[in-house]
């Protein structure tokens, strides 16, 4: 099927186009205006349009032409394979050291580079929520506080004498797991979305730290050195005994 022959079809294919499809043919057809994008995927085999996805730009980005391309990269292969796609996603890596140190942030491509923390003043530990916040640990108060940023804004979310670091968001994004040292050791701690401690995991002379969650958020997985050097342990969420893994 031509280019032009494509073009009138709108959401379906005249029957004499669909001889030249095979059964097995997936026909993408991509309609731009000044808006965003339709997307329609037509079936060889059903000979009919399979489905349609809307994207629309996001008019306050300076870059939307180039982030709407993106999210249709992203929903086509998530169509296909099941699976979220990377190609709208965005990573968060420290660069520098000491005092230097900061956060930042940039498409998988390596585009749209932005910082999100304050320069100078040590920043480490970023970590996505499954929400897109980032949290990440900064000394901006001379304490390891806990942050995250919210539609483009940073703010304290714990600032808990000591520790605040190594923060993991549980799969429902409701609460987070991190190292607290607010006994003058550092234990494992979680805490609501505004920041609240709500348990504390770990009760240990050790040093407890980087906590992650299990898929099913059911159990926590840490570093530990109680057996004499650092190991992995995991324990139930609701507390108990923990396993030492390695």
């Amino acid at each position: 099927v031509s280019h032009e022959q494509l073009g009138r079809e709108g959401r379906r294919l005249r029957p004499r186009y669909w001889e030249k499809l095979a059964a097995g043919t997936l026909l993408l057809k991509l309609e731009a205006d000044r808006r965003g994008v339709t997307l329609t995927a037509f079936s060889g085999k059903e000979r009919r349009a399979r489905w349609t996805t809307r994207l629309e730009a996001v008019a306050w980005r300076p870059d939307r032409w180039r982030h709407l391309a993106q999210r249709t990269a992203a929903a086509l292969l998530t169509r296909l394979f099941g699976e979220r796609s990377y190609a709208s996603t965005r990573i968060a890596f420290v660069r520098g050291g000491g005092k230097d140190s900061r956060v930042l942030v940039m498409d998988f491509d390596g585009s749209h580079l932005e910082q999100r923390s304050v320069r100078g003043h040590e920043s480490v530990l970023p970590s996505w929520s499954p929400r897109n916040e980032l949290t990440f640990t900064s000394y901006l108060w001379r304490n390891p506080d806990l942050f995250i940023v919210r539609r483009g804004r940073a703010y304290r979310l714990s600032r808990q004498p000591g520790l605040n670091t190594g923060a993991r968001w549980a799969p429902d994004g409701r609460r987070l797991a991190l190292t607290l040292s607010r006994d003058k050791n550092a234990e494992i701690y979680v805490l609501d979305r505004r920041g609240k401690v709500q348990r504390r995991l770990t009760n240990h002379r050790s040093i407890d730290t980087s906590p992650s969650w299990s898929p099913d958020g059911k159990e926590i997985v840490f570093v530990s050195a109680r057996s004499g050097s650092p190991q992995l342990w995991l324990m139930p969420l609701g507390g108990g005994t923990p396993r030492q893994l390695t």
